[in-house]
């Protein structure tokens, strides 16, 4: 059994989470497609803002020979309602996306520092963790590929 522990959400982020469509697996219109979603990148090494890279941008790096286990101990994820339709539907056999954390930033339990950060599949890591299982599939993309991504987007957004 994983050392992780659910905390309800009103005891680290007070009752304001249980409106918060993110959480409450609201926030995503019915009618997209996986590749129209994308991920949402904070704290990225040398980039002062949020970076936003869709799926369709990751497409060629999803390849069957790049999927590792991971051990749920070595993730910052967010947490998700466990109540909700979105949670409900989820299929844990897709992998979830990570990055390294380069800046070594994100801790758990206040002390011990986290190997990767969860990109895109908080809810199937959340999933897991309540159904018990101590490690999940994934995707892990290099700095040196997610800045190569970025670098071209700015670019090619700003000319």
């Amino acid at each position: 059994m994983t050392s992780i522990r659910i905390v309800p959400p009103w005891h680290n982020h007070g009752p304001k989470l249980h409106y918060d469509p993110v959480y409450n697996g609201t926030n995503e219109p019915t009618n997209t497609t996986f590749w129209d979603k994308g991920v949402t990148i904070r704290n990225y090494p040398n980039q002062p803002n949020t970076v936003y890279l869709y799926h369709s941008d990751l497409k060629h790096l999803l390849t069957p020979d790049r999927i590792i286990t991971v051990s749920l101990d070595e993730l910052a994820y967010a947490q998700r309602n466990p109540l909700t339709p979105k949670y409900h539907h989820t299929d844990l056999s897709y992998p979830i996306f990570l990055r390294h954390n380069t800046k070594r930033q994100y801790k758990r339990h206040s002390h011990t520092r986290v190997k990767y950060i969860v990109m895109d599949g908080h809810t199937r890591v959340n999933k897991a963790i309540l159904q018990h299982y101590t490690t999940i599939q994934a995707y892990l993309f290099t700095y040196q590929e997610l800045d190569q991504l970025i670098t071209h987007e700015f670019r090619t957004i700003n000319g």
